[in-house]
């Protein structure tokens, strides 16, 4: 990270989500939809990269080797 992208994270809830990497983790998206995963990588933008990652969305499960959201 920069010293901006480091300064960005550490006075928002980012850190949270930094703190998280390697432990499984369920997000909940503005559409509803769930997903499950490992989280690999977070950024400054609260983007996040999960492993192994879940979607499901009203009882529909879809299993996915890697996702990549965008906050």
């Amino acid at each position: 990270f920069t010293r901006r992208e480091r300064h960005k994270s550490a006075r928002s809830l980012v850190c949270l989500l930094q703190a998280l990497t390697g432990r499984r983790t369920r997000l909940e998206l503005r559409n509803e939809l769930f997903v499950t995963g490992t989280v690999h990588g977070v950024d400054c933008n609260m983007n996040v990269t999960l492993k192994d990652a879940e979607t499901e969305k009203l009882n529909v499960s879809l299993l996915c080797p890697h996702v990549i959201e965008h906050g």
